[in-house]
């Protein structure tokens, strides 16, 4: 994973983990930054649907359920790229 000069702020990862809460009505983990080698920082939820960083952050539909995820607004500068089927790493833009 490469991301451009900077780090991302806890300000700006807070920010994303609280839209990811909003969208899922969850309660996910902003990781310590570094965790597991990532450049970025980490947010991790092991919850339904199954394979929600897909929908982040620009939405889609579960096709199991028929529910339709709208898009989460970023805070300027940042990304989302999905790690695995429970987190995403917020990358500097």
């Amino acid at each position: 994973m490469t991301t451009a000069t900077g780090t991302v702020t806890e300000a700006q990862a807070e920010q994303v983990r609280l839209a990811i809460a909003n969208l899922f009505g969850a309660d996910p983990v902003l990781m310590e930054e570094g965790w597991d080698d990532v450049d970025g920082r980490v947010i991790a939820w092991e919850g339904d649907p199954y394979n929600w960083p897909q929908y982040v952050p620009y939405g889609g539909t579960d096709w199991e359920s028929g529910y339709e995820f709208p898009p989460i607004e970023l805070p300027g500068g940042v990304w989302i790229e999905a790690i695995n089927h429970y987190s995403v790493a917020v990358l500097r833009a």
